[in-house]
């Protein structure tokens, strides 16, 4: 069980990324197409994710940079979940 006061205490974050549509060969199948285009037009920034994005954002919340951010859920969706 996760306990905040415990893994705060030992300065270790605990964050989570929750990744929309990433452009992956999984994605990218002919089988996909139709889909695809639907969902590219409800993301405002009318593409999909890279790999290499969510990667960058997986290092930074792991760097030095985001040591101050811990209980965070990040969504990495070109806006596509705008709250």
């Amino acid at each position: 069980m996760f306990s905040k006061r415990v893994y705060g205490k030992s300065q270790i974050n605990v964050n989570s990324v929750c990744p929309g549509l990433i452009s992956t060969p999984m994605i990218s199948s002919d089988a996909c197409r139709q889909r695809l285009e639907y969902f590219l037009g409800q993301i405002p920034m009318n593409r999909l994710g890279t790999p290499e994005e969510a990667a960058d954002l997986v290092l930074f919340l792991a760097s030095d940079e985001a040591s101050y951010i811990t209980g965070a859920t990040v969504d990495l969706n070109g806006g596509s979940l705008m709250m």
